[in-house]
């Protein structure tokens, strides 16, 4: 393999991992909204802690809200 094709690979391996990881914390924080009524304290500042992670995500392309 060319030096270009291992580095748009490993690129897309990297990519892939991001959108893995912030699939994850997506669903772990729909599954604690879920269940928001029954979480303890721990869980509360666990779920804080994921909304604060989900923030730092940088969000690229249009973000305006479509009419």
């Amino acid at each position: 393999m060319s030096t270009k094709t291992t580095k748009w690979r490993k690129n897309e391996f990297q990519y892939l991992q991001e959108m893995m990881y912030r699939k994850q914390i997506k669903e772990k924080i729909d599954l604690y909204n879920r269940y928001s009524d029954v979480l303890d304290f721990k869980d509360k500042n666990e779920l804080k802690r994921l909304r604060k992670i989900q923030k730092s995500f940088l969000i690229i392309g249009k973000t305006s809200q479509s009419k």
